[in-house]
């Protein structure tokens, strides 16, 4: 069994397609895609059609903070249009996936899968590869503005950034 991670497909689903051929994952490894399969490239609409709709049960993924400005843009369970003109994630590749999701999907599709599924991504994992904790994420974050209250953490993200090396 194999653990493979991936991240930033940005909407190249083409080559994420020719990326999973070089690999020929089994249904035993384990796939974790860590955020952003949206944005930018040419078919975000088929990569989301194809991670909810398609993807394998050992594919797992992740927010990235992509993902997380489409949900910055949802209101009543629906993408709000007006909105995302004026939002963070027009200018990083949102208005080309609106069109896309326009043109490729049904509106029903968007409320009752896409959203919810949106929604249920996290943006850490941890995953144990050879009898190792791994903690996967998208990209850093503090895990002390997470979990202030912890004492688990301290070696890995110091509250003082003079403590830092």
């Amino acid at each position: 069994m194999a653990t493979y991670a991936i991240s930033d497909i940005h909407g190249c689903y083409d080559q994420f397609m020719e990326l999973l051929n070089k690999i020929s994952p089994t249904d035993t490894d384990k796939i974790y895609i860590l955020g952003d399969i949206a944005d930018r490239g040419p078919k975000s609409a088929k990569m989301f059609q194809w991670a909810i709709d398609e993807a394998p049960d050992s594919f797992h993924f992740m927010l990235g903070n992509h993902e997380l400005m489409i949900l910055e843009n949802v209101r009543d369970d629906d993408l709000d249009y007006h909105e995302v003109w004026f939002s963070t994630w027009s200018y990083n590749g949102g208005l080309d996936t609106l069109d896309q999701l326009e043109e490729e999907v049904e509106e029903d599709w968007i409320k009752q899968r896409f959203i919810p599924w949106l929604r249920k991504l996290r943006p850490w994992t941890e995953v144990i590869i050879n009898d190792e904790p791994i903690l996967l994420v998208h990209a850093g974050f503090s895990l002390m503005k997470l979990f202030p209250e912890s004492k688990v953490f301290p070696d890995i993200w110091p509250k003082d950034k003079t403590e830092r090396a």
